[in-house]
């Protein structure tokens, strides 16, 4: 009851969880145990227990702040992740943040786009502004937003240079 600094936990529909007259916390451990909610590898074996009322307080504790504790076993299957979902939900947010960024979605495209994209995924970045500067960068190219074409030369006022590909 230490590990809940003073604060009563109220479970709804049946009160509160410590009750002046209620259950020691070595009958509620035993309890637990015994629901195959712990693991006691001493009781499985006729051994010496392993487990304390500190297992049974760090279990509440994980229920109470929102982590929903099951049966050893029986927690439910996370979804498989759909990729291709996911995906697309990538693509939608690139698109929208690119706009409020200036830049026209269908102007990015094909291995930019995907090089964006990527580098969104692989490094967990929120908006595409980073990814997108650093696609163009890695290409070793300038982009023109207007059209969405790579320019694959540098220009100036007295010569063209072509850099191969």
């Amino acid at each position: 009851m230490a590990a809940f600094s003073g604060k009563r936990p109220f479970i709804p529909g049946f009160g509160p969880l410590f009750r002046p007259n209620g259950r020691s916390m070595d009958k509620a451990l035993e309890f637990a145990v015994e629901g195959g909610y712990i693991h006691d590898e001493g009781r499985m074996t006729g051994g010496e227990t392993r487990v304390s009322p500190r297992d049974l307080e760090d279990l509440l504790r994980e229920e109470g702040s929102g982590n929903k504790q099951y049966k050893l076993g029986q927690a439910p299957k996370e979804k498989a992740v759909d990729t291709a979902e996911e995906r697309h939900r990538l693509e939608e947010h690139a698109d929208e943040t690119l706009k409020d960024g200036g830049i026209d979605p269908k102007t990015v495209t094909g291995d930019l786009r995907e090089r964006m994209l990527q580098i969104m995924e692989k490094e967990a970045f929120a908006t595409p502004a980073k990814p997108h500067e650093r696609a163009i960068m890695e290409a070793g190219t300038s982009w023109r937003a207007e059209t969405g074409e790579l320019n694959l030369s540098l220009k100036t006022s007295q010569w063209d240079v072509e850099f191969p590909l």
